[in-house]
C-alpha cells in the first residue's frame, strides 16, 4: 500500500543519516486496510537540509516557516515536515511559532486523536506513543493528551471527531465527547468553508443518521434550524419516527454521495415551520419549499460552491413531486425525463426511495414503484428515444432554414417534441419538418 514514491524519499532520507516516517491519516488508512490517497512524512532534517538532499526535485517551499516541503516526483506532491513542537494557538487554527525538534514523540503529541498520532517507518514498524493502536481496534477515537486542549488549539477538530465516527463507526471516549459539547460554540470561530467540508464528509459516512442523531446538538450551532426537528412528532399514519430520526435515517438509506446526502439532511428541515394540526394528526402542506429556503440560507451562510447548491436546492424541492400513486407508462417517464432530464431523474428516484425508506412500514412498498421509474428511464435512454431536444430529429439549423428566425425557432423546437413524446407525430427529419411548414400560421 505504500507508493514507491513514498518509499523513494524516506530512503533517501534514510541514506542521509536521517530517520522519515509516514505520519497521520495513511499510517490509519494502512492499518485498516484502506489505500492511502495521501501520504504525509516527518524527518527530523530540518527544512534547508530538505531541500539540499532533493536539490534536483522540483520543491514547494511555501510551508517551510512552519517546516513543510513538498515535493513533486512523478508528478505527484508529497509533504516532508520537519519534526515539531507547537507554541500557542491564537487564530484557533495555526500555532503562532513552530519548535523543530529531533523527538517524534513530542512531534506526534500535538496530532489531534490517537488513531491519527502513530508513525511507520519504511519496514512498516509502527511507532505508537499514544495508544492509537488499541483504540482503533476497538473503534474508539480519543484526543491525545488533554481533549480541552486539542479543541481549543482548532476547534475543527470537533466536527474531525464527528467525521471520523462517522466514517468509520467509532464511539467517542467520554473525556473527548464531553469537551465536544463543552467546547462546541467554539465552531463559531471557524471559517465557514472549513465547516462545509468537513460537515460534507461527515453526512457520507457510513454511519451519518446515527452520529448526526447523537450529536445534532454541536450540529446545531452552525446549523441551528435542525433544533426544532429535535422530538418534533409527525402524527402520521406514513411515519414512525421524529422529524429528526426521519431524517438521519434517511441519511443512511441513500448512497453517500454529497447532494444526495446534504438532500436527506434538509428535506425535511421545514416541517416544523409548515404544519397543521386537525384531529390529532399533523400535516405538512408546503415543507418542502419551507425546506428549500432553509436550505437555500444554510448553503449561502456555510458558502457551498454554486454546484452542490444548486443541485441539492434542486432536489430538495422536488423531494415529494413524484407521486407512487400515478400509473408509469413510458409516455408519463419521457415527460419526467422532459421535465427534468434524465440525471436528475435519477437522482430524484434515489432521493424518493431513501424517504420513503424511513417511514412507516407499509410506506415502504413504493420504493418499487421508483424502481420501475429508473427501468423504464434506462430504456428509453439506452435506445436514443426522444425526450429531449437533443435528441429531436430536427435542430435549429434545420428549422432556419425553412426561413425561421429568433425565439420563434425554440418555440418549434418545444412543440415538436412534446408532439414527439406523444405520439402524435415520429421523431422523423422529414415529417418534422413538413409538420412545421404546414403549420406556418402556427408560429
Amino acid at each position: 500500500m505504500i507508493l514507491q514514491e513514498v518509499k523513494e524519499i524516506i530512503k533517501k532520507l534514510n541514506n542521509t543519516d536521517f530517520k522519515a516516517y509516514i505520519v497521520g491519516g495513511a499510517v490509519r488508512n494502512i492499518l485498516t486496510g484502506i489505500t492511502p490517497l495521501d501520504f504525509d512524512l516527518t524527518t527530523d532534517a530540518l527544512p534547508d537540509q530538505i531541500m539540499t538532499i532533493f536539490k534536483d526535485y522540483p520543491l514547494y517551499t511555501v510551508g517551510k516557516k512552519h517546516g513543510t516541503i513538498a515535493i513533486i516526483l512523478n508528478d505527484q506532491k508529497f509533504e516532508i515536515t520537519t519534526m515539531r513542537t507547537d507554541g500557542e494557538y491564537t487564530d484557533f487554527r495555526h500555532p503562532k511559532s513552530v519548535m523543530f525538534t529531533k523527538d517524534l514523540k513530542s512531534d506526534l503529541s500535538r496530532r489531534d486523536f490517537t488513531m491519527n498520532a502513530m508513525a511507520m517507518s519504511l519496514d512498516g514498524e509502527v511507532i505508537d506513543y499514544f495508544g492509537g493502536l488499541t483504540d482503533l481496534k476497538n473503534k474508539i477515537l480519543r484526543a491525545v493528551g488533554k481533549p480541552e486542549s486539542r479543541f481549543k488549539e482548532d476547534p475543527l477538530r470537533i466536527l474531525r471527531a464527528l467525521r471520523f465516527a462517522s466514517e468509520y463507526g467509532l464511539t467517542i471516549d467520554d473525556k473527548s465527547r464531553n469537551a465536544l459539547f463543552f467546547y462546541k460554540n467554539l465552531l463559531n470561530k471557524i471559517a465557514p468553508e472549513r465547516i462545509s467540508e468537513e460537515f460534507s464528509k461527515t453526512v457520507c459516512g457510513k454511519f451519518a443518521g446515527q452520529v448526526i442523531l447523537e450529536y445534532n446538538e454541536i450540529i446545531s450551532v452552525f446549523i441551528p434550524e435542525i433544533t426544532a426537528c429535535r422530538g418534533f412528532l409527525q402524527k402520521s399514519k406514513y411515519h414512525k419516527y421524529d422529524i429528526l430520526e426521519h431524517i438521519c435515517k434517511s441519511i443512511d438509506a441513500v448512497k453517500p454521495e454529497k447532494a444526495l446526502r446534504l438532500t436527506m439532511f434538509f428535506h425535511d428541515i421545514g416541517k416544523p415551520f409548515s404544519f397543521q394540526e386537525k384531529n390529532d394528526t399533523r400535516h405538512f402542506k408546503g415543507h418542502a419549499e419551507q425546506s428549500f429556503i432553509i436550505a437555500k440560507r444554510v448553503f449561502k451562510r456555510l458558502r457551498y460552491d454554486s454546484k452542490t447548491t444548486n443541485t441539492t436546492l434542486f432536489l430538495i424541492k422536488f423531494h415529494d413531486y413524484l407521486s407512487a400513486k400515478k400509473q408509469l407508462t413510458k409516455k408519463s417517464v419521457q415527460r419526467m425525463m422532459l421535465k427534468f432530464g434524465y440525471n436528475r431523474l435519477k437522482m430524484l428516484c434515489e432521493i424518493h426511495k431513501a424517504d420513503d425508506s424511513a417511514k412507516a412500514d407499509f410506506v415502504k412498498e413504493r420504493v418499487a414503484y421508483y424502481e420501475k421509474i429508473l427501468n423504464i428511464a434506462k430504456e428509453i435512454s439506452d435506445s436514443g428515444e426522444c425526450y429531449t431536444l437533443k435528441n429531436l430529429a430536427v435542430n435549429g439549423h434545420d428549422i432556419i432554414s425553412l426561413g425561421f428566425e429568433g425565439k420563434t425557432v425554440g418555440k418549434i423546437k418545444n412543440r415538436l417534441l412534446y408532439e414527439v413524446i406523444e405520439n402524435n407525430l415520429p421523431n422523423n427529419k422529414d415529417i418534422l419538418k413538413n409538420f412545421i411548414d404546414k403549420n406556418r400560421n402556427m408560429w
